[in-house]
């Protein structure tokens, strides 16, 4: 997110999770996000079939129209970067809008 960004969270509806598992980071800072460490003896599962999706929530107080963008000044943006394991397959291990570049679900596992 750019400064006007307010919250970004990111979940899963995975129902073998908890509830508090379901939520797998959160934060408000736009600027300098603290990254989430699950612990290597505790590893978040999302199982086969589950989806991880993100949201972010804005708050523009100009009255200009504010698009997606690179620009921090004039443009916002809304980025989930994660980290899991094991390594996929290449050629699965990238997807854009849910497709991997084979055109295969994206694979997911173990969080972390």
């Amino acid at each position: 997110m750019h400064a006007r960004g307010v919250s970004f969270e990111a979940g899963t509806e995975d129902p073998e999770l908890s509830e508090s598992q379901r939520v797998l980071y959160r934060s408000e800072d736009w600027s300098e996000p603290t990254p989430r460490r699950f612990p290597i003896d505790q590893p978040i599962t999302v199982h086969a079939g589950n989806h991880i999706t993100y949201a972010c929530t804005f708050h523009n107080s100009t009255d200009k129209t504010i698009v997606q963008g690179l620009s921090a000044t004039t443009n916002e943006m809304c980025i989930l970067h994660g980290m899991y394991w094991p390594r996929a397959s290449q050629s699965t291990e990238e997807c854009f809008m849910g497709k991997s570049s084979s055109d295969e679900p994206a694979p997911l596992a173990n969080m972390q």
